[in-house]
């Protein structure tokens, strides 16, 4: 089997690239006038080492794997004589939509099981739940540690040295009630409106009781924090345990 896939060999070949949405009736009747560059099939029989030779014109069929679509062109035995995908792939095949929309879902704050909700009400194929995981865990995270670090880095640098900096801070737990699992805390410089510190707490580091997360993402946060700026003033909602804390 021959094929005509495209590989990724670098960023600039998937990112900023359009794509479209592509209904797989319009792409078959594209390609079933496309023609390949091989007029047999050039399929080799591993016991008898007969090749098939058979000519075409060859059948089309589509399948659908993740975001993207395969095209596999069949000669009249059975045989795969041509194949082609509807995205570029990555290393170890992977449609580069798939990595795309793996990576974008998290960048854009968005959450994978509504995404995929969408894509099935459209009926548009979509990257299973252990990919996208997989994706994040792999490529993501660490990334967006070190970017994160940087530019934490370079605001620390910029406030480091005034007199004394105003703190705009304040909790946000996953879920309503008290059956949060976890509190993301995050701290803003007033006059930059930069983003300094984000300090995550799970339940399990304040004996599963959720109530107390966001005191302890508080003292986490001033506890770093006062080891590398000044600061004359934090502001935060009316939290009661923040304001015994504070006392």
């Amino acid at each position: 089997m021959s094929s005509g896939i495209q590989r990724v060999m670098c960023e600039e070949d998937i990112i900023g690239q359009k794509a479209s949405i592509v209904y797989e009736s319009m792409l078959k009747h594209l390609v079933t006038f496309l023609p390949l560059p091989i007029g047999r099939c050039n399929f080799i029989e591993t016991v008898t080492n007969v090749s098939c030779h058979a000519s075409g014109p060859f059948e089309v069929h589509l399948s659908s794997r993740g975001t993207g679509t395969v095209i596999h062109w069949m000669c009249s035995k059975g045989h795969k004589v041509w194949v082609c995908n509807s995205q570029p792939t990555l290393k170890y095949g992977m449609h580069a939509g798939d990595f795309m929309m793996a990576t974008n879902i998290l960048l854009s704050g968005n959450n994978y099981y509504k995404v995929a909700h969408l894509f099935n009400y459209m009926n548009m194929g979509f990257l299973g739940k252990d990919t996208f995981f997989k994706i994040q865990d792999t490529y993501c995270i660490g990334a967006i540690k070190n970017v994160w670090e940087e530019k934490r880095s370079a605001a620390i640098q910029r406030v480091k040295n005034k007199d004394g900096i105003v703190i705009l801070a304040d909790g946000r737990m996953d879920s309503p009630g008290y059956c949060a699992q976890y509190c993301s805390y995050t701290a803003m410089e007033n006059d930059s409106k930069k983003i300094i510190s984000v300090v995550t707490i799970d339940k399990r580091q304040t004996s599963r009781n959720s109530v107390i997360m966001e005191k302890e993402a508080f003292v986490r946060t001033m506890d770093k924090l006062l080891g590398e700026v000044k600061i004359a003033e934090i502001c935060t909602d009316a939290h009661t345990q923040i304001a015994s804390v504070m006392r």
